[in-house]
């Protein structure tokens, strides 16, 4: 870093001269006049415009493709939940239908109807070995 930073320190000042015509330069370098000067001048003034200009197209830019991706993102959260929703409504009434028609057995008729099968089961077998 600090290498880099040396290249600024051998760096020459700029040196500014007015001078009319047939006025020797008091240095080497390039001489402009005054409408090189502005055209410079304006030149960098255009390219700060366009630089500002470019600048505020992509951040709108960016603006706009976040605000676009944000909207799909929640228009698909609403759809989802919206899906989820009815979803829930058909489940709750299918469980609804299925408790309603859901009669549930009573032990005591299996264990009275077992009972009674033993017993007639019971009493056949004794006869069939009585008659023999």
């Amino acid at each position: 870093m600090i290498l880099l930073l040396m290249s600024l320190a051998f760096a020459e000042e700029p040196t500014y001269a007015t001078l009319k015509k047939g006025d020797p330069a008091p240095f080497d370098g390039r001489l402009f006049n005054s409408a090189a000067v502005a055209e410079i001048i304006t030149q960098h003034k255009l390219n700060e415009l366009d630089c500002d200009l470019e600048i505020e197209y992509r951040i709108d830019k960016a603006a706009s493709k976040a605000e676009y991706e944000y909207d799909l993102l929640k228009a698909t959260c609403g759809a989802e939940t919206t899906k989820l929703k009815e979803f829930v409504q058909i489940r709750d009434e299918e469980i609804a239908i299925l408790r309603e028609n859901n009669k549930p057995l009573r032990p005591y008729l299996w264990l009275t109807g077992g009972f009674v099968m033993g017993t007639a089961t019971s009493i056949a077998i004794f006869k069939t070995v009585d008659n023999d």
